[in-house]
């Protein structure tokens, strides 16, 4: 029995879908357009069980806090439109995931060509790129350094699935990957990097089982050196003045969440924030 005009055009809708979401995601006017994309490939994909539920509960759940919390639209914006996109990914039915990857994969190359291409001619409209501290960084579509890398990151890794899943179009997926490795490069995004590292030994210890061991030994003694450096206050070996800031910010933001598990109620970190924060900051 032959594909319905009405499964062909879902199909496509599916394919597209992700790939405008993604080159939308600096348009922050256009918050209601994105959100819209978003909402629509998660239902087009929707199987009728208990997970996707609870994937369209957490999404609502997730909206709601969004609404309640964030100052102003971009901080809805951003929480939505990440929480909708990978939500879709564990709701999808089985014949619509291979079409929601390609998505992603099309939207993620996409966004990655043009911040490597406004990078090297130094296109500068849109926050396409930006000078932060003296080093010029791709900022990307999405407006911003690490919402890039992680789109970058996430090209990456699809690129290596499809030049192992069709090999008569490696070639041109390894110059995908490349792009994409480019881009995740000149953003600078040490999480974007980092993420990227773990995704791959995560990869290679499926592939090589033989060698996770080892991984795992290199990967303790390494969190061993990096936990000695903290506890000597030599931590300024390896991290810079803003990621140091962040690391004390999430500890003192732990110390909170130790005492008060059940949350301090909206915007009232700012008020809290003086009696246990261990620097200035």
């Amino acid at each position: 029995m032959g594909i319905t005009r009405k499964e062909n055009l879902n199909q496509i809708a599916v394919v597209l879908l992700p790939v405008i979401g993604i080159l939308f995601q600096g348009l922050y006017s256009g918050f209601i357009s994105t959100i819209f994309l978003f909402l629509s490939v998660f239902f087009l994909t929707l199987k009728a069980d208990k997970i996707s539920l609870t994937a369209l509960a957490f999404i609502v759940s997730g909206f709601a806090a969004a609404l309640l919390s964030a100052k102003d639209i971009k901080g809805i914006s951003e929480i939505s439109k990440i929480l909708i996109l990978f939500t879709t990914m564990f709701s999808a039915k089985e014949k619509d995931m291979q079409n929601l990857l390609m998505g992603l994969y099309l939207g993620c190359f996409i966004a990655s060509l043009i911040g490597v291409v406004a990078y090297f001619f130094n296109i500068s409209s849109y926050d396409l790129i930006r000078n932060v501290n003296g080093t010029k960084t791709i900022q990307g579509v999405a407006g911003y350094a690490n919402t890039a890398a992680v789109f970058a990151g996430l090209g990456t890794i699809l690129s290596v699935y499809y030049i192992n899943k069709n090999k008569n179009y490696a070639f041109a997926n390894e110059v995908i990957c490349g792009i994409n490795i480019l881009c995740l490069i000149f953003t600078g995004s040490r999480l974007g990097m980092v993420s990227l590292l773990f995704a791959a030994v995560v990869a290679l210890c499926f592939k090589i089982p033989k060698i996770t061991k080892w991984i795992i030994i290199a990967f303790s003694a390494v969190a061993a050196a990096v936990i000695m450096l903290f506890v000597t206050d030599r931590e300024s070996i390896i991290i810079g003045s803003t990621l140091a800031c962040r690391f004390i910010y999430w500890s003192d933001a732990l110390k909170v969440i130790m005492s008060h598990p059940f949350g301090i109620g909206i915007d009232n970190w700012q008020n809290l924030q003086y009696d246990v924060q261990s620097a200035v900051y």
